[in-house]
């Protein structure tokens, strides 16, 4: 964000949080009106996590967004919606969109955004991958050796019948 004169208590990380949100509930109002799906997903949520004055420019400062909700886009079925591993993305979209139509001056932003950079992918659980193939190799030894123990069973009765 570039920020021309900064505050004197400094940025209030509540009040970027709120007026991003409100672009964002103004943009998926806007979007719901548009094809007639209002109230079906709630507009997209985001908190401050930091922000950070540049050291290389004094007007320049860098907010840095977690993306609590993140609304499907309308043309997203739902099970498109549940595989998409990109909300941060899908957010940053949100809000270069919101930028371009001109959301942030209608509601009185106080800075201009230079630029916006969606996050990369949603952590997949690697526990539970983990789990469920320690898990499979278990069930897969353990009829091994079951197997093998029938097998053993049979040759021991044979060693003893020849004794």
């Amino acid at each position: 964000m570039e920020v021309n004169s900064w505050p004197e208590d400094g940025i209030q990380p509540k009040r970027i949080e709120s007026r991003i949100n409100k672009s964002l509930k103004i943009l998926h109002n806007m979007r719901c009106k548009e094809d007639n799906l209002f109230n079906m997903h709630s507009a997209s949520r985001v908190r401050v996590q930091s922000i950070e004055k540049s050291e290389e420019n004094e007007n320049l400062c860098l907010v840095v967004f977690e993306v609590l909700y993140a609304s499907p886009s309308i043309e997203f079925t739902a099970e498109e919606w549940y595989s998409s591993l990109t909300p941060a993305e899908d957010v940053s979209n949100e809000i270069r969109k919101a930028q371009h139509i001109g959301i942030f001056k209608e509601i009185g932003f106080p800075y201009r955004i230079i630029s916006v950079i969606g996050g990369g992918k949603r952590e997949i659980d690697l526990y539970a991958y983990i789990f469920g193939a320690d898990l499979a190799v278990f069930f897969l030894i353990a009829i091994f050796y079951e197997s093998v123990m029938k097998a053993n069973s049979e040759f021991l009765e044979v060693y003893q019948l020849e004794d």
